[in-house]
């Protein structure tokens, strides 16, 4: 007989074996011993034997005698544990015990190892679970046992028995325990079959009656079951929790309690005994109460995307799977009271809605119920690099399409990942948002911490929404864990003399935290742990805030460089999508120029931002290799579902691309109707052209015509131009929104250019000179302050820590009255090899203090690397870069970091910034400009910006400096040197609009016009204010509309002009017409 069943505890054990997902799982077996103690509590055991089990220590077990002994994990006993064990009375259930454990059992004679494999998925088929095979988990090691005697398997792996019964012992051949927590992507299914197995196996071990009746009864109360199982893992978490605090737990009553329930249930009386385990659970939430007086709320969910017509990624990977996966979800929140918070792109909610309308249905009904919530709301769920423009299309595109789906929009912004500014809450009001959660679910690029429970979040324009911040325990980071940090957490929480505990977990989809189920299930029937609520029930229940904070973007953390662990180039991706965006806009501009000026009525595009949209979607700067089937793979033992070549970013590329040629070609038509109607000056053998600025802002443009030397004139007025290698260049000063017409007679000829010497560039403000060894800047002088800018190289390319920049040629490719060039070739060595070829042409304008650079890489070796070789470590990902370096001579500057329309300094060596960055000393300052390679770093004055991460090729990669004296508005300045320029024959016969034109004019110089367009019949022009200052911002029309409505406000144009107030940092709209 025994007296105690004992449970070898598995706290911090690892497991031999793992190739799962970051190999996280490797810590798993601290819940073998847990999930063994749950099934020890089935009603169907418990009733019977009457004991309560117990965790033991590994070094405790040489001391026990006439126990069940149950050791979950093998190799996890000192030597000699197991010594004269017969002799002691014990009765084992061992995993994968070694031959020298099996030989201190004579009734585990008949059992013998062979050997022993690494699983690849074997069928493990269960005798208990007529539904099975399913598939044992990848990679982990099982045994290979030989069966004598008496001893029979009640379980195969497959052609070895598992789930091995002898007389007077159970044998498992699998890493049992381990395996099972590998199938939380449906826990309740197969933890369930394996706790029937177990409770099997102990009945028969224990000869307390394993009958085909009991067996029924077993299989009918599978849920309530669940529900007890439940009980024992949240016995233990109290347990931990009363550790933690060093109180006594007296837990009498509490066993009394359960085993009462376990009676009445197994005596066949469900609905007594489903009483008895809730008043339990009562008793249970009691005494954590009494130790841990906290009101904790548990804001439970997850996070998935994305999803596309013809193939899925990471959570979406097998669409069949979410949608099962989503209904296992319902039936928790329908039947086990699990309010969840769904966070889904709406892109991706679309796409699953088409192919399971049935299912969008209940998660609507469920919705509009209040049982869960769905947040978020925005397209594509994009991280903080792009711009107000972009988040904008993305909120709209995003909700319509939520409305087409439920018929509602979310009221809670909520993401998994990196995607907050400290300019948000002004889109969040702008587009009907109540509150906001700023937590961030990976520790790389955390949020603030707050105090408080809740905060009013201001943004930089006095924008203000509700918001569940961060706090300083920061559930939200342990994510596959936190249900088993629980105790951990109130513990931290009571050290800080917290009155409350706000939970939040928003882990990936299509697989359940550990412990998720059985704290859902404890909840179902009293609040242990705290109380499930949707982000709505806890705005709604909670008190009010009352502490406004205000963030600058260096609150939030290191950059987002430090967040891409599966060797993406979120650099490329950023490079093609602010072009692409660049491209899109001057569509719409030009659509609307087209249908003011000329009348023209033309339909909306806007749906042509979802093939951006897509390629700004969170996935791409972290995962854009990933290929399609690879995340669920790694991730579900019985993946069945499509696996392709084509990765995340491939993918995207390709909804990409179809709407940036489709803007394209709107462009040149929108170009040539206004080519049919611009008068030009005639004359015979001359040649007009329209050049079109499609900017808000003016700009001065290079343009290259394919006319050999030729003379050029705008309105009579003769213009600079000089010879080039297509043609001839010429530049001109372009309003916004506006174009000119230039007139080229081939007869006469521009000027040559003068020689020069082939190493320096210069003109009346700025002198460059090129380094002979090595290719980059020598020395860039500013003449108008009579100093040096540099005071090492200049444009030097970098790659990892040690690397040498060889120069094979420097040659002058073009001079004159337009643009002065210096195209340098050569390699680049790391570690003693050639690792690229570059090519860089270094432009100096005429007329400008900015020096152009557009750069070439070929890498040399293999692009190849394996998608699971990643690291978190910042500083070694920085190595991996390869960057252009400007070595100023400035000492110990400021630098200034851009996002949205904001600029303010930045403290961080590191810095993400959108348009622009700066280095400030005194009176200077030295301006870098970039379209879309937004990553930079700065010590001292050394200034780099991130070409690539790792080593890949880098086509056509351009950027610009501005050396000179402050103050000056990077950002308007690097979008008027970024701002398009559109060059189209002019028609002959034309007549209607003059040679030349422009649309609108705004002021003062800190208001930016970031977009203009045609929608609802309508035109929105989109103005930002750029310096941080209260303004009256003032915009004037060519062509006069009747009335503009700002801000919910009627206007009056007069003279064409309306003035109107804007707040510092303020983004407005102007609904024209």
């Amino acid at each position: 007989m025994i007296s105690k069943i004992a449970v070898v505890s598995t706290d911090n054990v690892k497991c031999r074996k793992s190739l799962q997902f970051f190999e996280v799982f490797q810590m798993l077996p601290v819940s073998a011993s847990w999930r063994v103690f749950s099934f020890l509590l089935d009603p169907y055991v418990l009733s019977r034997t009457g004991i309560f089990p117990q965790l033991v220590s590994p070094d405790a077990v040489a001391d026990l005698r006439d126990a069940l002994l149950i050791v979950p994990h093998g190799g996890i006993l000192p030597p000699g544990a197991l010594a004269e064990a017969d002799a002691r009375g014990i009765i084992p259930v061992l995993v994968q015990p070694s031959a020298r454990e099996l030989a201190n059992f004579g009734a585990l004679a008949d059992v013998q190892l062979t050997g022993e494999m690494s699983s690849q998925m074997e069928e493990w088929v269960f005798e208990t679970s007529p539904s099975s095979p399913f598939y044992h988990p990848h990679s982990l090691p099982m045994q290979c046992l030989e069966l004598t005697g008496q001893a029979r398997a009640y379980a195969r792996v497959g052609e070895f028995p598992d789930a091995v019964l002898t007389s007077g012992g159970v044998v498992f051949s699998t890493d049992f325990f381990h395996a099972l927590e590998l199938f939380r992507a449906r826990p309740f299914q197969f933890i369930g079959e394996a706790g029937k197995l177990f409770v099997f196996l102990i009945r028969r071990l224990l000869k307390l009656g394993a009958t085909r009746r009991t067996m029924a009864a077993i299989e009918r109360e599978f849920d309530l079951r669940r529900d007890f199982h439940a009980w024992g893992v949240s016995y233990l978490l109290l347990h931990r929790l009363a550790a933690n605090l060093g109180s006594e737990l007296d837990d009498a009553a509490l066993q009394r309690s359960l085993a009462a329930a376990a009676a009445k249930t197994a005596a066949g009386n469900a609905s007594a005994g489903r009483r008895a385990l809730r008043a339990s659970f009562r008793r249970m939430a009691k005494l954590r109460k009494q130790m841990a007086p906290l009101d904790v709320y548990i804001m439970d969910g997850f996070h998935g995307g994305v999803l596309y017509d013809d193939v899925g990624f990471v959570e979406l990977d097998w669409p069949t799977f979410a949608a099962r996966w989503l209904e296992d979800c319902l039936w928790l929140a329908e039947n086990k009271s699990w309010p969840f918070n769904m966070q889904f792109d709406a892109g991706t909610i679309e796409c699953l809605n088409k192919r399971y309308p049935g299912l969008f249905k209940k998660l609507t009904r469920a919705w509009d119920k209040g049982i869960i919530d769905i947040v978020d709301g925005t397209y594509s769920q994009p991280l903080t690099f792009y711009s107000w423009e972009a988040w904008s299309r993305n909120f709209e595109q995003g909700l319509g399409a939520m409305e087409d789906v439920f018929g509602r929009r979310p009221e809670t912004y909520v993401r998994q990942e990196f995607g907050f500014t400290p300019q948000l809450p002004s889109l969040l009001n702008r587009f009907g948002y109540k509150q906001a959660v700023q937590r961030v679910a990976g520790p790389s690029t955390p949020t603030p911490a707050e105090d408080e429970r809740r905060i009013i979040w201001q943004g930089k324009d006095g924008s203000r929404i509700d918001t569940l911040p961060s706090h300083p325990t920061r559930s939200e980071h342990a994510q596959w864990f936190m249900f088993h940090a629980i105790p951990d957490l109130i513990t931290q929480a009571l050290e800080r003399g917290d009155a409350y505990l706000a939970l939040t977990n928003n882990a990936d989809a299509m697989r359940h935290p550990l412990l998720r189920e059985d704290v859902i299930r404890t909840h179902h029937y009293a609040p242990v742990w705290g109380r499930f609520v949707t982000y709505n029930d806890f705005f709604r229940e909670t008190e009010p805030p009352e502490k406004t904070v205000a963030y600058t973007f260096d609150d939030y953390g290191p950059p987002l460089l430090s967040q891409n662990p599966f060797h993406g180039n979120p650099v490329e991706a950023l490079r093609t999508g602010h072009e692409m965006e660049t491209t899109l806009l001057a569509a719409e501009a030009l659509a609307a120029f087209n249908s003011i000026v000329l009348g023209q009525q033309l339909p909306d595009n806007n749906d042509r931002w979802r093939g951006l949209l897509y390629l700004q979607q969170h996935d791409i700067p972290q995962i854009a290799r990933i290929a399609a089937g690879q995340f669920l793979q790694t991730n579900l033992v019985n993946y069945e579902g499509p696996q392709q070549t084509i990765t995340v970013e491939q993918r995207a590329m390709k909804e990409a691309l179809p709407a940036d040629d489709s803007a394209k070609s709107d462009i040149e038509l929108h170009l040539h109707e206004i080519s049919r109607h611009v008068a030009v000056e005639g004359g015979p053998g001359r040649v007009a052209y329209v050049l079109f600025n499609p900017s808000p802002l003016g700009t001065q443009a290079i343009v290259e015509l394919p006319h050999e030397r030729a003379a050029c004139s705008c309105q009579g007025t003769p213009i600079p131009s000089q010879a080039s290698a297509a043609g001839t260049k010429i530049a001109l000063e372009i309003a916004p929104l506006g174009y000119r017409t230039v007139a080229v007679d081939p007869a006469k000829k521009s000027g040559r250019g003068g020689r020069r010497s082939a190493r320096r560039i210069e003109n009346e403000r700025l002198r460059v000179e090129m380094d002979e060894k090595t290719g980059a800047v020598s020395q860039l002088f500013h003449k108008g302050m009579k100093k040096k800018v540099l005071q090492g190289l200049g444009n030097e390319i970098v790659v990892g820590d040690e690397s040498e920049m060889v120069a094979e040629s420097i040659e002058r490719i073009e001079s004159g009255d337009v643009v002065e060039s210096i195209r340098s070739k050569g390699r680049i060595r790391e570690n003693g090899k050639d690792v690229y070829l570059y090519e860089t042409v270094a432009s100096l304008p005429a007329t400008d203090d900015r020096v152009d650079f557009r750069t070439t890489l070929t890498f040399l070796g293999s692009q190849e690397r394996d998608i699971w070789d990643f690291s978190f470590d910042t500083d070694e990902i920085w190595r991996q870069t390869t960057r252009v370096r400007f070595c100023t001579a400035m000492d110990r500057p400021k630098a200034m970091r851009c996002y949205m329309n904001v600029s303010e300094e930045t403290g961080e060596p590191r810095y993400t910034s959108q348009y622009f960055t700066a280095l400030l000393a005194g009176k200077s300052v030295f301006c870098m400009y970039n379209r879309g390679n937004q990553h930079y770093g700065h010590a001292g004055g050394v200034l780099d910006n991130v070409m690539c991460r790792g080593r890949t090729h880098v086509e056509d990669f351009r950027y610009a400096i501005r050396p000179g004296p402050a103050p000056v508005n990077g950002l308007v300045e690097s979008m008027r040197w970024q701002a398009p320029v559109f060059v189209t024959p002019v028609e002959a016969g034309g007549k209607g609009l003059p040679g030349e034109f422009s649309l609108l004019e705004t002021a003062p110089d800190n208001i930016l016009a970031t977009s203009l367009r045609s929608t609802d019949g309508r035109f929105v022009l989109r103005l930002a204010e750029t310096c941080g200052k209260n303004t009256r911002a003032a915009v004037t029309f060519t062509k006069a509309p009747t009335r503009v409505r700002v801000d919910g406000n009627t206007l009056v144009p007069r003279k064409g002009k309306v003035t109107f107030q804007m707040k510092a940092w303020q983004v407005q709209e102007l609904v024209v017409g």
